[in-house]
């Protein structure tokens, strides 16, 4: 660590320090003139330590592990050890029983770093998938149809049906009114959506036909999507982090899901991208709601999609 280094961490602790600053500034200049003691390789870490009144010792006197040291000490710093990546059901085990007893039921999320360019928009990762096991979440389907088309939908399992009152009251009082997590309608009406395009839109919910939403067979779409079907999209750094299940269920239900996410995702690879899977899915990992994360070796993600193939 350089000198000017050095002493810019010691006067923005300065004001912090438990000792007066006049002691602070003695101190300062005794560590100053050791250059045996401050070009020590160890000197990784720095913590902050209070130095005594009047402490005017030389730094020749004090060791590297003395408790006295004047303000700052420095503490070698210890090898991280990151786990190696290990095969998906390896990893899920350890979540599971990693996982301590909380007043919620913790989400499993998947996290998938791919070898595309956001910037590219023939790069562009979108899609949907079906959970074969659910997500383990209640989703509430609103429905924005003809009259005949809603009853289908209301008969397949639809929570809301969407009028012209409820567009009128949405746009009136704003994101805070909606009370359905998920919005399919036809093309016939998506027009008179424009209304509260812009509340919809930032919250997901707005009817799009790439991820079925946005269909004339709504009655097919509510069943989808009251059986787990989920929508992923790859972010501006080329990750995508879905939700695979709640981390009570078993590690055979979380892994046929992750499976199930991952073969869609190779199913929407960019077709201008080169190259293997492994490639473009380059790094794997998982992780719970409020746990560390696992990384996932991706051999064990491509290989059970070429034994189907």
């Amino acid at each position: 660590m350089s000198q000017a280094i050095f002493h810019y961490h010691v006067t923005q602790q300065l004001s912090r320090c438990a000792a007066s600053r006049a002691a602070a500034c003695a101190a300062l200049s005794q560590l100053s003139a050791g250059s045996s003691f401050m070009g020590h390789a160890a000197a990784t870490k720095i913590i902050h330590t209070s130095a005594p009144q009047g402490a005017a010792v030389p730094a020749a006197a004090y060791k590297l592990d003395d408790p006295r040291l004047p303000l700052p000490r420095f503490i070698p710093e210890g090898e991280k050890h990151r786990p190696l990546p290990s095969p998906l059901r390896d990893a899920l085990q350890f979540i599971k029983d990693g996982a301590m007893k909380r007043r919620f039921r913790e989400t499993v999320d998947l996290r998938l770093v791919l070898g595309t360019d956001p910037k590219r928009g023939d790069h562009a990762v979108r899609g949907t998938a079906i959970l074969p096991h659910g997500t383990g979440t209640t989703v509430r389907v609103a429905v924005f149809a003809d009259p005949e088309d809603a009853a289908a939908a209301k008969e397949a399992g639809a929570d809301v049906i969407v009028d012209e009152k409820l567009i009128d009251h949405i746009a009136a009082k704003g994101s805070g009114v909606i009370d359905f997590d998920k919005l399919v309608a036809t093309k016939s009406v998506q027009s008179q959506l424009s209304k509260i395009a812009r509340i919809l839109g930032p919250r997901g919910l707005m009817p799009n036909a790439k991820v079925g939403t946005l269909t004339d067979d709504v009655a097919a779409a509510v069943r989808s999507l009251k059986a787990g079907r989920i929508e992923f999209r790859a972010d501006r750094s080329a990750v995508l982090n879905t939700g695979i299940g709640k981390i009570d269920f078993s590690v055979e239900a979380l892994e046929e899901n992750a499976l199930a996410l991952v073969s869609a995702v190779l199913a929407a690879r960019p077709k201008v991208l080169k190259g293997t899977n492994a490639k473009y899915m380059r790094r794997a990992g998982v992780s719970c709601t409020m746990g560390p994360g696992f990384p996932i070796d991706v051999t064990s993600l491509v290989a059970p999609r070429k034994a189907k193939d």
